[in-house]
């Protein structure tokens, strides 16, 4: 079994790796994802990885973050508390940026901030930005990198904005991020009288299409070159 795990919110962050024999752990959306992945690592299907790569979709609190960018995650910051960050291994976001850069992508090496409830107006984006410095928020890396902080497990975040800071998302997310079901489809249904929302909800299948591509084009580097990426961090 592969030492590389990737950790996920759900299962479309992931859909686009490529190695058949990778381990995987969905951990769901939001504060609970560090509690799950915990979970996940006690079963018997896993071993303890030597490496976590957690991957997901984050929102810009910045006026430079765009659709598609690629953050390798230098820190992680709780909302609550902004005092409380954890940072990740220098090293590791070297060794990661340099396979990640001879794919033809670049990853910007920045803080992001993980909040409790999704950030739908552009003026909540701007507020945690000025408030944190983060360059984008998303809502499970704070509670993975503790999670595997505190299993001795050296981890990765990446993160691909979806969604701008001058975008104002539709309250279909939050209803998504409620159903405990992840029943998308009814929540669709239901907007589907309202022109303004299947816009807007048009607009971030695209904007979620191009992240994934993104997401895998990154995770799909580092996991085929895991073996000289792992050398390499061990001689570190």
């Amino acid at each position: 079994m592969h030492s590389l795990l990737f950790v996920s919110p759900t299962t479309r962050e992931v859909s686009r790796l490529n190695e058949d024999d990778l381990s995987f752990a969905v951990v769901g959306i939001g504060s609970n994802s560090g509690k799950e992945l915990s979970k996940a690592l006690a079963l018997d299907q896993y071993i303890t990885p030597d490496l976590a790569v957690s991957v997901g979709f984050a929102g810009s609190l910045t006026a430079s973050g765009n659709t598609g960018d690629l953050i390798l995650c230098s820190d992680v910051i709780k909302e609550k508390d902004p005092s409380r960050r954890i940072v990740l291994e220098p090293s590791l976001l070297e060794i990661a940026g340099q396979i990640i850069l001879a794919t033809g992508l670049h990853a910007r090496s920045e803080s992001i901030q993980s909040v409790r409830r999704p950030l739908l107006s552009s003026h909540q984006k701007v507020v945690q930005g000025e408030r944190t410095g983060a360059l984008a928020a998303d809502m499970e890396g704070y509670y993975l990198a503790d999670s595997l902080y505190q299993l001795g497990i050296p981890h990765l975040a990446i993160r691909v904005i979806l969604d701008k800071r001058n975008q104002n998302l539709p309250r279909f997310v939050e209803r998504v991020i409620d159903d405990p079901s992840g029943a998308e489809w009814r929540h669709v249904l239901r907007s589907v009288w309202n022109p303004n929302a299947i816009r807007s909800l048009l607009v971030l299948a695209m904007q979620a299409r191009t992240a994934c591509a993104i997401i895998g084009e990154a995770a799909n580097a580092l996991a085929k070159n895991y073996g000289a990426f792992a050398e390499g961090y061990k001689n570190d």
